[in-house]
């Protein structure tokens, strides 16, 4: 495997920040800050197993929502992303 250098310094200025397609659509307005919490949601429980049953999948996904509402580190820096305040839980 060939090795892939990391992007720092002069790299990262040159490149700029890499921004996601739906963080890039929070900037347009074209989604709101809740979308793009739950299109965030969507991506993390791609991953849980989908013999979890339905109840418990829902509770994971509303502890990480209700995590990203409260949690004064996360919350800062999802204002910071996207420019816009985070809703309450």
């Amino acid at each position: 495997m060939a090795d892939v250098p990391k992007r720092t310094g002069a790299v990262l200025r040159a490149v700029g920040p890499q921004v996601s397609a739906a963080l890039e659509r929070v900037h347009q307005g074209e989604l709101s800050v809740e979308q793009y919490i739950e299109d965030r949601l969507d991506k993390a429980m791609a991953h849980v197993d989908p013999r979890l049953p339905a109840e418990q999948r829902a509770r994971a996904r509303e502890v990480l929502r209700e995590h990203i509402a409260t949690d004064p580190l996360l919350s800062k820096q999802l204002a910071q992303l996207t420019g816009k305040t985070t809703p309450e839980a």
